[in-house]
């Protein structure tokens, strides 16, 4: 299993508005220049091969982002805004997200690193 903290994907972090083409009212951005910017780990390049990543802009504040792809919430509590959450993929390529405490409560446990 491969887990993919939101701070390590960038998440929080903006795009420089320098990259990308504009196409409607979306940027779409290079895997290079992502994999550059927002993915410091070579597997995660692996994780999102088949994905087709975009950026998107902040209509309020104007701050792009880039979408790595789209999971499914499995929680045992409702989460709030500014909670902290885990991303990652499993073995058959369905990206879950869950709440870091549950993720890290021990009904996951570490294995040899990828």
């Amino acid at each position: 299993m491969i887990s993919i903290p939101l701070e390590k994907l960038g998440i929080v972090a903006t795009a420089h508005h320098t990259l990308g083409q504009a196409e409607g009212n979306r940027m779409s951005t290079s895997r290079s220049d992502i994999e550059r910017l927002y993915l410091p780990d070579p597997l995660l390049n692996e994780v999102l091969k088949a994905s087709t990543l975009r950026r998107f802009k902040h209509k309020k504040r104007g701050t792009s982002y880039v979408e790595l792809g789209r999971g499914e919430l499995q929680a045992e509590k409702p989460i709030q805004e500014g909670d902290h959450l885990v991303v990652y993929v499993g073995s058959d390529g369905k990206i879950w997200v869950r709440p870091v405490a549950e993720f890290d409560d021990g009904r996951f446990e570490p294995e040899s690193p990828v």
